[in-house]
């Protein structure tokens, strides 16, 4: 984690976010100590599923599939279920129609 420029960013006045999954270390202790440190700079930790929320803003959108593919490939491997289900409930409902 790089808790060093997360402090200089924010002192130089920049709203900062530490994405903690995304930065190795070599312990549990070290990444919680890295975390209570940011915090108190102002950094707010936030996880790779929130940046990829983030950046998609909605599902009403053209591209919404392959966030959902990113989702079920990444940070949740049980969403490709929902995935899924989603499809076999839309198969059923056209069959019927």
């Amino acid at each position: 984690m790089h808790g060093f420029s997360c402090h200089q960013c924010g002192s130089d006045g920049y709203k900062v976010f530490a994405v903690v999954d995304a930065s190795g270390n070599w312990s549990k202790m070290a990444t919680d100590l890295t975390i209570a440190r940011i915090i108190q700079a102002g950094v707010i930790p936030i996880d790779t599923l929130a940046v990829i929320s983030e950046l998609q803003e909605t599902w009403n959108r053209p591209d919404a599939a392959e966030f959902a593919n990113l989702y079920a490939d990444f940070p949740m491997p049980e969403y490709r279920l929902l995935i899924e289900s989603y499809d076999k409930a839309q198969a059923v409902q056209e069959a019927k129609s």
